[in-house]
């Protein structure tokens, strides 16, 4: 099978606290968080590469609805100080007549720094996906 890389345009990106998968195939979103992100609400709360906090699981889902073959995922998550975390690489098929789910769960997600953070799946070949998301603390 030739390999078709999918287009940004049609890759859609979703973070959540869990996504579980049912035996027919359908995956159930738990605590999806919307553009706001994800919002600490704690005056005395202060973090850093000593003293990092954790969310007890984050999730990535990334639905790739064009191109097709059989690629090497690898993804890595990005703080805004540049610090890179490789989470995973898997194998990912995708097949041209459906769309393919690639699921990346972290448990625990530990946070070094609030800000703007980086997903980003390397599909090789020149070809990355990157979305970004916020985790913030919004005092009360």
């Amino acid at each position: 099978m030739k390999k078709i890389f999918p287009t940004d345009k049609k890759t859609n990106f979703l973070v959540a606290d869990d996504v579980r998968q049912e035996a027919s195939g359908k995956g159930i979103i738990i605590g999806y968080y919307s553009d706001s992100g994800i919002v600490f609400s704690s005056d005395d709360m202060k973090i850093s590469k000593e003293q990092p906090v954790a969310l007890p699981s984050l999730c990535f889902l990334w639905v790739f609805t064009d191109g097709s073959g059989e690629f090497n995922a690898t993804v890595s998550t990005t703080d805004q100080d540049g610090n890179n975390n490789e989470i995973t690489s898997q194998i990912m098929k995708k097949k041209s007549d459906g769309a393919a789910n690639l699921l990346i769960k972290i448990s625990p997600f530990i946070i070094h720094v609030f800000g703007e953070f980086e997903c980003c799946v390397d599909l090789g070949e020149g070809h990355q996906y990157k979305r970004k998301f916020r985790i913030i603390n919004k005092t009360v």
